[in-house]
């Protein structure tokens, strides 16, 4: 079951969280400098509107604003980087759910194990009794809890 995978994974629970924490940074950057700017042309165009600025201050401003604008720039390229991270991540995420199963099947001999969720599925229906979630769910937990464990002795 796809929806209980998804919320009950540590590793994804843990990643989601840490990008959501990230991005939000970076909005909440992006969202402050461009309001910023955003005022600073307001007044510069009432100043050259009103005749109240120099050519010379004109220029300068324009420039200030260019600079604004390429930090907004790379900004959003941070927020595009990670989201591409975060693509990366969920193929990493699928592969390892993807490598448990089949280390557990060897055990189990399923001819088939197929994933559904509660909404888009091509599985409509299926008998509970053949559920493998929790168990999937346990051990690629445990793995996780694992390899946090031995990182944590390495450092």
């Amino acid at each position: 079951n796809l929806d209980t995978m998804n919320a009950h994974y540590q590793l994804m629970k843990d990643l989601s969280a840490q990008m959501q924490q990230s991005l939000g940074v970076l909005q909440n950057e992006y969202n402050n400098k461009s309001q910023s700017l955003q005022q600073e042309y307001t007044v510069y165009q009432q100043k050259v509107q009103s005749g109240a600025i120099s050519q010379i201050d004109a220029e300068k401003a324009q420039k200030k604003m260019q600079a604004e604008k390429s930090e907004l720039d790379n900004i959003q390229g941070k927020v595009n980087d990670l989201e591409k991270e975060m693509q990366d991540k969920n193929v990493e995420m699928e592969q390892k759910v993807n490598d448990y199963i089949a280390s557990y099947n060897k055990k189990a001999h399923y001819d088939y194990v197929l994933a559904y969720a509660s909404l888009g599925s091509q599985v409509l229906c299926a008998n509970k009794q053949y559920d493998i979630t929790k168990e999937i769910l346990a051990g690629i937990n445990q793995q996780y809890a694992d390899s946090l464990k031995n990182a944590n002795a390495k450092h």
